[in-house]
């Protein structure tokens, strides 16, 4: 029996909305094939989760340099053409089958059927492709010996998945974390006079080409000289076993700002940040940043700066032209609150790809090796400038009592594109510069946490123990968010080669070949 011609219609147009859902969710799972297919074939690895966090991280700006590094133009256009195919085949399935949709056998003529035949083969062919790949993935079979991390694609989903909801419920939970921060006794730093903490946060530097840890080339001429003559009434120290707790910055800095480290097992869902806990207790807070302030997503670290007293951007002051981490100093406050102490965080460029970009011409020193390398050292040797001047102008103008230099990460400039990818993990990406240093009168008023630190400038030290040593800088040990045992200046310090760890705690810091090779 024939269907009534207005429940025939109802019948079709049903059927129709499902096979539009079919063939959407049909596409998804080619294109999603299909990128973790053409990103093994351009880089050798497989596509992984923290890959496809830190291009939601960035911004278009910065995802074009990714690009542009990480893939060749022959590559681009093969990937292009794969996408354009792709489109057209659905576009092409879409409308052959949805036109004949309603058609019987005995409309149809040879040229409609032989489009549903084509069709129908192209599908096959893709779909098959899907199985294999979904195949492939779930064995392992393509998982790189001992570089397995978050490889297939199940858990590729599951570690994004998991990492953006912590990063909703960090950000949605703010008010309630800033609740909890309690104090059990005094805050003081031992001093009655207030004064300014300042805390440098580079970007991509491996101290494996710092000069100030063995390096050839003479990157940190001036690092190394305030280390070893301690000039202007301030002490340097320099740790020699520094490592990050990640590859890339949002998740490395978030530990390192927060409470969350990979020991201690917290949840970054209720976390809070140094500059939560300094705020708490009186401080003036700044953060003062030459990265963009925007990303495609929101990141716990966007909510950590944002919760700043004071937020600056070079980028959005900056008039034209090339910007460089000097440029930062325009935006330093003029003068700082004498009757409250202050933090001052500064977030710079540093390394980041690409390297040529992160220098003024005139700071091109080395010549001798690759260019790329080469390209690097040069922008680790203006780091080292920028550094200085910043000390400089702290020094002169404030009552300066702690000044910190640390990276986010590291970097193998020799893979670039790849430069701290976890796919192609080497020591290099975690292996960072950590230099502390402290006024004159700070040390005397606070000669125990100085002199702990000097006697172990050779521990092993992950930087997502920054928030703990930041606290008892500070004089906010009472916090009920400090812990003793992952303070690099306490006798309670816990961490040591056997138990530090990398990459979020999957790895371990001893599994490093080179450990303690480069102290001197």
């Amino acid at each position: 029996m024939k269907l009534a011609p207005e429940k025939a219609l109802t019948h079709h147009r049903v059927r129709l909305v499902i096979s539009y859902i079919c063939d959407v969710l049909y596409f998804a799972a080619l294109l999603y094939a299909l990128s973790f297919y053409l990103y093994f074939v351009a880089n050798g690895g497989i596509l992984q989760g923290d890959i496809i966090l830190a291009i939601a991280q960035t911004n278009p700006r910065e995802a074009l340099t990714y690009l542009e590094t990480s893939f060749s133009g022959t590559q681009l256009a093969v990937f292009s053409v794969a996408l354009l195919a792709i489109l057209t085949g659905g576009w092409f399935i879409t409308r052959v089958f949805h036109r004949t949709y309603s058609k019987t056998d005995s409309n149809m003529n040879n040229q409609t059927s032989q489009q549903i035949i084509t069709g129908r083969i192209f599908r096959t062919v893709s779909s098959l492709f899907i199985i294999f790949f979904m195949g492939v993935m779930s064995l392992g079979i393509l998982v790189q010996s001992g570089k397995g991390y978050g490889c297939q694609a199940k858990q590729v989903l599951a570690f994004s998945c998991y990492m953006l909801r912590s990063y909703g419920d960090f950000v949605k939970n703010r008010d309630i974390a800033l609740k909890n921060i309690q104090f059990s006794g005094a805050v003081s730093s031992g001093d009655q006079e207030k004064g300014v903490y300042v805390l440098i946060i580079g970007e991509s530097a491996t101290r494996n080409h710092l000069s100030l840890y063995g390096y050839k080339h003479d990157t940190t001429p001036r690092m190394r000289e305030r280390i070893s003559e301690n000039k202007d009434n301030f002490r340097f120290i320099s740790f020699r076993n520094a490592y990050s707790s990640f590859t890339h910055t949002v998740q490395s800095v978030t530990n390192a700002l927060t409470n969350v480290n990979q020991y201690n097992g917290e949840d970054l869902s209720h976390a809070v940040s140094i500059i939560d806990i300094a705020g708490k207790a009186g401080f003036d807070t700044y953060w003062l940043s030459n990265q963009s302030g925007d990303s495609m997503i929101v990141t716990p670290l966007t909510a950590i700066s944002m919760s700043a007293d004071n937020i600056k951007f070079v980028s959005e002051s900056h008039k034209g032209g090339k910007i460089f981490d000097l440029d930062i100093l325009d935006i330093v406050p003029k003068k700082f609150n004498i009757e409250k102490d202050s933090l001052v965080i500064i977030h710079l460029m540093g390394s980041h790809t690409k390297y040529l970009d992160r220098f003024p011409e005139d700071f091109s020193r080395f010549f001798d090796e690759e260019d790329i390398i080469n390209e690097y050292d040069n922008s680790i040797y203006y780091t080292d400038y920028v550094v200085d001047r910043f000390f400089q102008h702290f020094s002169a103008n404030t009552n300066l009592k702690f000044f910190g230099y640390f990276s986010d990460h590291g970097a193998d400039p020799r893979q670039m594109g790849n430069d701290h990818n976890t796919t192609h993990f080497v020591f290099d990406m975690v292996r960072i510069p950590f230099i502390v240093g402290f006024s004159e009168k700070y040390i005397q008023q606070n000669d125990t946490i100085v002199s702990t630190l000097s006697q172990r400038i050779d521990t092993c030290f992950t930087n997502d123990l920054i928030f703990d040593l930041m606290l008892s800088v500070m004089g906010l040990t009472s916090s009920n968010y400090y812990n003793s045992s992952y303070d690099l200046s306490s006798n309670s310090y816990s961490i040591n080669m056997e138990n530090a760890r990398t990459l979020l705690g999957e790895k371990k810091i001893s599994e490093d070949p080179d450990y303690g090779l480069n102290t001197k």
